[in-house]
């Protein structure tokens, strides 16, 4: 005869176990880089470092010129003369000429010495 009805279904049984993970796909490929952003504020400046050691010192230069000789000054007062400032003039002595100038030099200090202004040899 026929096949009969079909009867009602039956309730869902349990979820199964899940099954193992399969491998992972080929990467995509990479998408275009986006722009460079702005770049941010510049931070706080840091302490300052430690001084370096001083560096060697070098050679001395050479001396510069001598300055001028600024003018004389006034000539001071004259002392009080002593108590025995009697001078005896010296003999006279008659002037040098070029070939007499050693003798007349002489006579000069042999006349300083006998007046007592030089002291003799």
């Amino acid at each position: 005869g026929a096949a009969g009805a079909a009867g009602a279904q039956g309730e869902i049984g349990p979820t199964g176990p899940t099954g193992p993970q399969g491998p992972a796909g080929a990467a995509g490929a990479a998408g275009a880089q986006g722009e460079i952003g702005p770049t941010g504020p510049t931070g706080p400046q840091g302490p300052a470092g430690a001084a370096g050691a001083a560096g060697a010192q070098g050679e001395i230069g050479p001396t510069g010129p001598t300055g001028p000789q600024g003018p004389a000054g006034a000539t001071g007062a004259q002392g009080p003369a002593g108590a025995d400032a009697t001078i005896t003039p010296a003999a006279a002595v008659a002037d040098a000429t070029d070939d007499t100038i050693v003798t007349q030099f002489n006579t000069l200090l042999a006349n300083l010495r006998a007046t007592g202004i030089l002291a003799a040899n």
